[in-house]
């Protein structure tokens, strides 16, 4: 697929029924976010490696990302059946260390389950902690088990 035809698939509406296409589609929410980090960047090249500014290239680099993004769009594809997913046992002898963490406006609560190779728990923490994302909530909580 070209970069012309996946542009316009991603960033454009389909066509109305007089051949025209409609509007710009999620400009704040995919295409605004791609321009800014390549100005940050320009910004940061000048700024501390003293690059010049390669508008040409600059241009090239945010085609690519548009690209890239509308080609994972459109290789995505819904799963009919729902993903199971299952605890696995340690090998006979050791314990398992499973972490998990919820998050709330207010703070996040870590957890950690140990279990054998049987998946009979012998013990069980969880604290409350401070708020923050749910992706560093859970590497405080691996952190914490450590």
């Amino acid at each position: 697929m070209s970069l012309n035809v996946a542009s316009r698939r991603l960033w454009w509406k389909s066509k109305a029924q007089d051949g025209r296409f409609l509007t710009l589609k999620a400009w704040d929410k995919l295409c605004l976010p791609k321009v800014l980090d390549e100005i940050w960047h320009l910004r940061n090249q000048v700024s501390f490696q003293e690059g010049q500014v390669d508008i040409p290239n600059s241009i090239k680099r945010i085609n690519f990302k548009f690209l890239e993004f509308s080609t994972l769009l459109e290789s995505e594809k819904p799963s009919a059946t729902p993903v199971v997913f299952r605890w696995e046992p340690p090998p006979p002898g050791w314990i398992k260390l499973n972490v998990d963490a919820a998050v709330a406006e207010s703070s996040s609560a870590l957890v950690v389950v140990a279990r054998d190779d049987k998946g009979i728990v012998s013990k069980a923490w969880s604290k409350t902690h401070h708020p923050c994302p749910p992706i560093v909530a859970e590497a405080n909580a691996i952190l914490w088990a450590a």
